[in-house]
């Protein structure tokens, strides 16, 4: 039962509120400067009617000269609440906050505020229009005041990037029929105007969203304006302005050019440029230039803005599938001297590449474990390579002049600039490599690993512990022709047993398995001995059998790590 009683008192009390809320409808409505009146004749405390104006997006009357006053005394002769109270500790003020500027006092007030009479609230006589306070309980008709005209957003303060347009939310109510909205922007200059066709007088308040943008300006806080003002030539000229504030940020703020590469704001998308460092290039910097050799096998790489000591410069080479470059010919330090001349200048402050070049003992080497030439033919190459530091760099340290560069040698934590070089193609195909060598690539130079028992730059170069059997012509099928002659003759002459083992006993064959051909002309001929097949001495010969070490393993040429 209690269960029900509550459901109905809660009912009974939202019909309540419901038809309070509806009854609260204006008698009588006047229109004065840039307000509108409205008289409600529905009694009411004081704090009670101030919550209906406020409820209303309005406020209870405030008068602040003679015209207003003149102005309510036309709208009712009542008795009426006016917004004017007194706060103790303060004073009196309009609706709690404005200033009291104007008053109509009659001859007994304002009395003395005493908590016991709560006379803090004013009246306005309807007898003689002059004001009185007393007690705020009392009910009265009242006046609410509000802009003929108000607009706003929420919020007032919004973020975007600059090239970025934004959506506005305008709220407008206006009692005075549609209205124009003019956008302006943070110079004051009209960009826009947009109409409202749906307000009416019994459906004052509307929606308006209007775009704005692209807003073009570099990082700031910048301000757009929307002033509302009724439309038409025969209203008085008024208007109400909401302003809207925007914090712009442009694209350089979250950084898209590459790490210490600059970037500028412009006015067009993407609404900024990334000045790359020569080494670099694309929209943000993101990509390394490079220059290609003629053949177009191998790519350079020219860096003098990211400094590095010599082991992170070599680290870096890797990482682009490279390594640091060798300068091991005129034609390729023509170009890189080209390309440095194209990114750098000719003249200018002395500058210095790492190149892959180190000493070993009193040899200098390249990075690939090939032996460095001092004594190049072009004159550029050598420079003050003095035998006492173990790193090779290029500089234009000589003459000041970058398209003389120059061979230096100096300590490889020193940080300076890097040159790469990173195979385009695949350098090892086709594998130039011997009897079963590796080619591998170092840059763009190929080098071959040997298996043991080879040497040489291909592994075309054979050593003793090894039997070498390199039958690479038509010797091959006449000795196979031979063999196989010989076997069949062995088979049909059995009976000649002991001369057949005492031939073999001689020449130290114990099957003609074992005999072993090469294609040289400087192996020796065999003992004179009788055979049933003939040598032919411009191609294949008889060579004695010596141990063969069965030995697969790649030799491994090592040079040592400049990298630690």
């Amino acid at each position: 039962m209690n269960a029900m009683s509550n459901a109905i008192w809660i009912f009974t009390r939202i019909s309540s509120l419901l038809s309070t809320i509806q009854s609260e409808n204006s008698k009588h409505t006047a229109t004065f400067r840039l307000y509108k009146f409205e008289l409600f004749d529905q009694g009411k405390e004081w704090y009670a009617a101030k919550k209906v104006c406020t409820d209303r997006d309005s406020w209870l009357v405030e008068i602040n000269d003679l015209e207003t006053y003149e102005a309510v005394r036309n709208l009712t002769r009542e008795d009426i609440w006016i917004g004017l109270n007194f706060l103790p500790k303060y004073k009196w003020l309009w609706n709690e906050e404005g200033e009291l500027r104007f008053s109509k006092w009659d001859s007994t007030s304002p009395k003395k505020y005493e908590t016991k009479f709560n006379n803090q609230c004013v009246r306005q006589f309807a007898s003689t229009g002059l004001w009185r306070n007393h007690d705020c309980k009392p009910g009265y008709k009242y006046v609410c005041q509000s802009d003929l005209i108000t607009i706003s957003t929420t919020p007032t303060t919004r973020s975007l990037k600059s090239g970025e347009s934004i959506d506005v939310k305008l709220h407008i109510t206006s009692y005075d029929g549609n209205v124009n909205v003019d956008v302006r922007n943070q110079d004051n200059g009209k960009i826009k105007t947009v109409t409202t066709s749906n307000i009416s007088s019994s459906n004052p308040s509307t929606t308006l969203t209007i775009n704005i943008g692209p807003i073009e300006v570099s990082s700031t806080t910048i301000s757009y304006k929307f002033e509302a003002r009724p439309q038409g030539n025969n209203h008085q000229l008024y208007s109400r302005i909401v302003t809207l504030k925007l914090v712009v940020s442009d694209k350089c703020d979250s950084k898209p050019c590459m790490d210490r590469e600059n970037c500028k704001f412009t006015l067009k998308a993407p609404y900024y440029k990334c000045s790359c460092q020569p080494a670099y290039t694309g929209s943000n910097c993101e990509g390394r230039r490079f220059i290609n050799n003629t053949a177009n096998t191998c790519k350079y790489h020219v860096n003098l803005h990211d400094e590095k000591a010599f082991a992170d410069s070599n680290s870096t080479c890797r990482e682009l599938g490279g390594e640091v470059a060798m300068m091991k010919t005129t034609i390729i330090q023509d170009l890189v001297g080209s390309q440095i001349i194209s990114q750098y200048g000719t003249n200018g402050t002395t500058i210095e590449f790492w190149i892959g070049g180190y000493k070993v003992n009193d040899s200098w080497i390249w990075v690939d474990g090939t032996a460095v030439s001092i004594s190049e033919e072009n004159s550029k190459l050598p420079g003050a390579l003095d035998g006492k530091t173990r790193i090779m760099f290029l500089s234009s340290y000589l003459n000041g002049e970058r398209n003389s560069m120059r061979w230096f040698a100096t300590d490889k934590n020193v940080k300076i600039g890097y040159i790469c070089e990173i195979a385009v193609i695949d350098v090892c195909s086709p594998s130039p490599c011997m009897y079963s060598g590796t080619c591998v690539f170092v840059g763009c130079q190929k080098i071959c690993k040997c298996l043991k028992g080879f040497d040489g730059k291909y592994c075309e170069i054979g050593i003793n512990s090894t039997i070498v059997i390199s039958v690479t012509c038509v010797g091959i099928g006449i000795a196979v022709a031979l063999i196989a002659f010989w076997i069949i003759r062995k088979m049909r002459n059995r009976n000649v047993e002991t001369q057949s083992k005492q031939r073999s006993n001689d020449i130290s064959i114990a099957s003609p398995y074992q005999t072993t051909f090469v294609s040289s002309p400087s192996c020796s001929k065999p003992n004179e001995l009788e055979s049933p097949y003939t040598y032919d001495n411009d191609t294949t010969c008889y060579q004695e059998p010596t141990p063969t070490i069965n030995e697969t393993d790649n030799t491994v040429k090592t040079y040592e790590n400049i990298n630690s």
